[in-house]
């Protein structure tokens, strides 16, 4: 994720804008990348040190089985709509 303060975005150029935002997206691959690797590190990491990963093999299933937790604790319009835009996530 990268953030910006508004107040300082808003006193740069379009120019410096344009570059910042190319820079950005030029840097997904990278930082994908990075969180990968960092992804198997960590997995290693707790697995060395006794956890035990479960690979979901049907994730509807798991949906499934969440509604009746999200029906209890997102129960507002807000909250509602960030669980949707986190399921929708592929």
């Amino acid at each position: 994720m990268l953030a910006f303060s508004k107040k300082v975005w808003d006193t740069l150029s379009k120019e410096d804008q344009a570059e910042i935002r190319k820079a950005a997206k030029e840097s997904v691959p990278y930082m994908r990348k990075l969180w990968d690797e960092r992804e198997v590190q960590s997995r290693k990491v707790v697995e060395a040190a006794g956890s035990q990963v479960n690979t979901i093999a049907n994730k509807q299933e798991f949906v499934d089985a969440m509604k009746p937790v999200y029906g209890k604790f997102a129960n507002t319009p807000k909250l509602q709509d960030l669980v949707k835009r986190i399921q929708d996530t592929k």
